[in-house]
């Protein structure tokens, strides 16, 4: 049981490593659901005024709501994580 809870705990870090190591960023990714593309629109102005770099995807229509997949870049996370693998403590 310990193997295993480790095992989930290691394995989604070193793999953010790892493609962090190929020059690729970390984003979280989720699947949103709209009422209507103007409400999606101010979501996304939203973001802008943030400065949150996101990338929205719509992928189409469902039980009348609009969905759309958000991959949200995780910037401090992935310049702390490139640090770690050029060998810096942090």
């Amino acid at each position: 049981r310990c193997l295993r809870l480790g095992r989930s705990i290691i394995s989604p870090m070193a793999d953010s490593v790892r493609k962090v190591g190929s020059g690729e960023k970390l984003y979280d990714e989720v699947t949103l659901r709209f009422q209507s593309p103007q409400t999606l629109q101010e979501f996304e102005e939203y973001f802008r005024r943030l400065g949150i770099d996101a990338i929205f995807d719509r992928v189409g229509y469902s039980g009348g709501e609009l969905m759309v997949n958000l991959q949200k870049l995780n910037q401090s996370t992935t310049d702390k994580t490139e640090a770690m693998w050029e060998g810096n403590l942090w």
